[in-house]
């Protein structure tokens, strides 16, 4: 109904009522259905006002292209956010810089596979024989 009366307490409301019973005292139904009817009157006469300018419309104007503008700079900062990933590092093997997961072949297999710190036993050689060189 009205926008203030959602800002106010119940205490507050109490008061109010009080003050027009003892403003108005018996007038106060007669002057409740005035200020009702005078409430709708502006209400329809708004309705008229905005239909009849056209700012309706205007305003849904404007609101749609603001989104479109705004829909358009996202999509605009995600494509500027993967070129640079992808222009970043072009040797870098990420999956922005479209590698995929291959396995790596020749030196560089042995460059990137890990040397066990020497003095440590190869893991699981304990379970394993160990081969006799003078047998066939």
């Amino acid at each position: 109904m009205l926008v203030f009366i959602g800002n106010l307490a119940p205490l507050e409301i109490v008061v109010i009522v009080v003050i027009a019973i003892l403003v108005f005292g018996r007038r106060l139904p007669e002057v409740a259905g005035r200020f009702l009817y005078q409430l709708r009157r502006l209400r329809q006469s708004m309705y008229d006002l905005r239909r009849e300018t056209g700012i309706d419309q205007e305003l849904r104007n404007v609101e749609r292209s603001m989104r479109k503008a705004a829909w358009e700079a996202e999509a605009r900062a995600a494509k500027e956010i993967e070129a640079e990933e992808i222009e970043a590092d072009p040797l870098d093997p990420s999956p922005a810089a479209g590698a995929t997961d291959l396995p790596i072949i020749g030196e560089a297999a042995s460059e990137n596979t890990p040397e066990e710190p020497p003095g440590e036993p190869d893991r699981g050689s304990e379970d394993r024989p160990t081969p006799d060189p003078a047998s066939p």
